[in-house]
């Protein structure tokens, strides 16, 4: 049954003034949020309302070319999850398809960048349509740019809010996965519903584990410790498996315990992503 509960609205201007007070102020507010809601929104953010309407702009454009045009950019022709994504490549429950197409930007990479040759799990150059020329790329490059450097300062104010120092997640924000997804959903209603999804995964070499502030004395961690980049290969492996449309490219060679520190859960980092869903 649809839920009419609002994710809290949060004020982040007061984080972003520094001013030590207000930093503190808005990280309590955060806290609050996820304990009480589990979610929340932020506003007076960096990103400004022009370039937010100008990326969906782009989106628009982009799932509006004919499908022969977008296959050029399909993601199956590479192993970093760069491109475009077809409709029902998904599945997220068993006996459901997700009905949406995508398109993956991420950190535009070159084939001799190290982490790309060493096949770290997203590492790679963009794919870009010809068709809709260079603004394409500068706004959703733009746009990924901010969106990236918002997700860390919001993780700075997470940390805060956990009772840990503010940089704590430094080492996880090195070198990030981040990615864009803009995603077009098609549904029964007339018009098409239009996100995009933004995905802050962090250093592939960075191990996930629970923050001891949030266990329970003598309790055990519910997960085991686990690398960034293995975690997120593994989420793709069970959301692509189903439809067979798409594989995720395995590893170079096993990991040998080559994580930088530890970080601890709760902290899901992540990629963007244009989603166009149809229903």
């Amino acid at each position: 049954m649809p839920s009419n509960k609002v994710a809290p609205i949060i004020d982040f201007s007061p984080f972003l003034s520094g001013e030590p007070a207000k930093v503190q102020q808005c990280a309590e507010e955060i806290r609050s949020a996820c304990q009480k809601e589990g979610f929340f929104q932020i506003i007076n953010h960096p990103i400004t309302l022009e370039l937010q309407q100008k990326t969906f702009e782009q989106q628009k454009k982009l799932f509006s070319l004919p499908l022969e045009e977008k296959l050029k950019l399909d993601k199956a022709q590479n192993d970093y999850n760069r491109g475009y994504e077809v409709i029902g490549a998904q599945q997220f429950e068993v006996g459901t398809t997700e009905l949406k197409e995508g398109f993956y930007v991420a950190r535009d990479l070159p084939l001799d960048d190290p982490a790309v040759l060493n096949k770290k799990f997203g590492y790679g150059p963009n794919l870009w349509p010809e068709a809709l020329g260079p603004e394409f790329r500068q706004t959703c490059m733009a746009y990924l740019d901010q969106i990236t450097d918002l997700a860390e300062k919001v993780m700075q104010a997470l940390a805060i809010a956990l009772e840990i120092p503010q940089h704590y997640v430094d080492d996880f924000c090195k070198n990030p996965m981040g990615a864009s997804v803009p995603s077009r959903v098609t549904h029964r209603a007339p018009v098409d519903r239009y996100s995009i999804a933004f995905n802050y995964n962090g250093n592939p070499d960075f191990e996930i584990k629970c923050i001891d502030s949030c266990r329970r004395e003598g309790k055990e961690e519910k997960y085991a410790p686990i690398a960034v980049e293995d975690a997120i290969r593994e989420k793709y492996k069970e959301v692509y498996k189903a439809a067979g449309i798409y594989k995720v490219a395995e590893p170079a060679k096993a990991h040998q315990g080559n994580c930088q520190r530890k970080q601890e859960r709760p902290c899901d980092a992540g990629e963007s992503h244009i989603d166009d869903k149809s229903s």
